[in-house]
């Protein structure tokens, strides 16, 4: 992806039926952007197998942002850049890419899920609704408090050494003379009014008790949280199909919370009919405009009906005087017209 300022390497998964015969893109897919973990060695490539299957079957476009990795020379902010970035241009340029910028999600896996948890909070920041966060055994606080956890006394050396990388990891996340809390998610001063997440936690892990920590304070923050637990499973389970058995129901939890997340809180007066499609959004203005329409002139258009439901009227209330028939006809077509219309609205806003 080519930025003003730089190029940023990034894979694009695009399910196959979102293209036509002659082979363009057709709009309004949903739009997942993906961080993978591994913050010194770690590569969007090992996240084919979750990603390759979200594009398919949620159905959606994922971007995956092959963001620079931490070394002396880049920090994590540098990354937290690079993700920020794309997720911008990837919105700001819906039409090119195909997707329908009221259904965007982050998704993030270990070191990445910082990065994304850091994303859903400049995104509310920035007014850029997302309509959901996935956090996968996030490492969500590089403060002084970071190894201060009962999972990291426990699966700190076993079964793999992960406090040592872990220091590593702090050490080059936060520079010298820089704020770790700013990087933090963890110890963000305001977590209300982000995009509703699943926080899924692997057991045996080291940092297991940040997601943990970070779920509880979400919740109490208002947000929208679900935290999902897997016995058993270890450090980037998720990227490891074959090998660590619950990868595959971790998979199927995240497809399906990413299909049936809630809308995010509404900002700035922007309600529910913004996680519509654009499609959508048309037909249930074009459904209302109907339904005014439908009542002003049904009474006046449909004469043989009225004139129908007048001789049963007569039959039934043999007092009626005219006036009282033709009021009772009206109210009876009118009626029927809004609840039709109603009906189809309800219809519609639930597909």
């Amino acid at each position: 992806m080519v930025l003003p300022d730089r190029e940023i390497p990034v894979r694009v998964y695009r399910p196959a039926a979102a293209r036509d015969g002659d082979g363009t893109d057709r709009a309004e897919l949903p739009l997942v952007l993906h961080v993978h973990g591994g913050s010194f060695v770690g590569t969007a490539v090992q996240c084919d197998w979750a990603n390759s299957h979200l594009a398919a079957h949620l159905p959606a476009l994922v971007v995956s942002v092959e963001h620079r990795l931490l070394a002396p020379e880049t920090s994590r902010s540098d990354a937290v850049d690079d993700d920020w970035d794309v997720l911008q241009h990837v919105v700001q340029h819906a039409s090119q890419w195909g997707i329908d910028p009221a259904r965007t999600a982050v998704f993030g896996e270990r070191c990445g899920a910082l990065i994304s948890a850091l994303a859903a909070i400049r995104a509310r920041e920035a007014g850029l609704i997302l309509k959901a966060q996935v956090l996968v055994n996030p490492a969500v606080d590089v403060t002084e408090t970071m190894f201060g956890y009962a999972s990291i006394a426990e699966y700190g050396y076993s079964p793999t050494r992960a406090v040592p990388q872990l220091r590593l990891f702090q050490r080059l996340s936060v520079p010298p003379r820089t704020d770790a809390r700013a990087l933090s998610p963890l110890y963000a001063d305001n977590l209300s009014g982000l995009a509703p997440a699943l926080v899924v936690v692997p057991t045996q892990d080291a940092v297991a008790d940040h997601g943990r920590r970070y779920a509880e304070r979400l919740q109490a923050a208002g947000t929208p949280a679900r935290i999902t637990e897997y016995p058993g499973a270890r450090h980037a389970f998720l990227t490891l199909p074959g090998v660590e058995p619950q990868a595959e129901a971790a998979r199927a939890k995240i497809l399906g919370f990413l299909r049936i997340s809630p809308s995010p809180p509404d900002r700035k007066g922007e309600g529910a009919l913004m996680t519509k499609t654009r499609h959508e959004r048309w037909a249930i203005g074009a459904m209302l405009a109907g339904l005014g329409l439908t009542v002003t002139v049904l009474p006046y258009v449909d004469r043989a009906t009225g004139h129908l439901l007048a001789g049963h009227i007569r039959a039934g209330y043999p007092t009626y005087t005219q006036t009282q028939v033709d009021s009772a006809v009206t109210t009876y077509l009118v009626l029927l017209s809004v609840s039709g219309a109603l009906g189809a609205i309800a219809w519609l806003w639930t597909i």
